[in-house]
């Protein structure tokens, strides 16, 4: 049995604690200070897989799991004052040869000070609208910040784009991004 921990008479420095259903104790390692941990009974079934079967099956299937995929960051930015303008595309990402995307979030922000109109930020996903924030002067709405946590795939070809529209007739300040992280595939 582990012994009794009292936190008020540790020594200087960081112990790390674990909770064995009743009570703290000091959580154990080895010689080499790896962290030990002691499987009392398991959910899984008997012939459930172990290293030595994914190997087997790695084997079999003739290519390897990797475990860094080496992601990279392509996000894609706009930023810009802009007139009156038609549906504008002002930024592109294409997801190359052998690679997936993950669009992980998307943020849009306007500014305008006009009459009346609407400056819209839009965002496509190989043709499919993922996010559509519009500023409407008419309703008050001067100033619009919107974000929308994403977890959708992109996959070798397809395109992500950003575009803007503005019929305010005035300037509208635009800041647009769309946060990527990019894999092997």
């Amino acid at each position: 049995m582990a012994r009794r921990v009292y936190p008020d008479k540790l020594p200087n420095g960081v112990a790390v604690l674990g909770w064995d259903g009743s009570d703290f104790r000091v959580i154990r390692v080895d010689g080499d200070h790896n962290l030990q941990v002691d499987t009392l009974s398991s959910a899984l079934p008997a012939d459930a897989a172990t290293e030595t079967t994914l190997a087997l099956i790695e084997g079999r299937l003739g290519k390897s799991f990797p475990v860094d995929r080496d992601p990279s960051d392509p996000s894609i930015i706009c930023d810009g004052t802009w007139g009156n303008h038609a549906t504008t595309t002002r930024a592109t990402y294409t997801v190359p040869a052998d690679r997936h995307a993950l669009i992980m979030s998307i943020f849009g922000a306007t500014s305008l000070i006009v009459p009346a109109g609407l400056a819209i930020i839009m965002v496509d996903k190989a043709g499919i609208r993922l996010f559509n924030m519009i500023t409407d002067n008419a309703l008050n709405y001067r100033e619009v910040n919107q974000s929308m946590l994403a977890q959708v795939w992109a996959f070798t070809g397809e395109t992500v784009v950003i575009r803007t529209f503005n019929n305010t007739g005035g300037n509208v300040v635009y800041y647009a991004t769309v946060c990527i992280i990019e894999f092997d595939a």
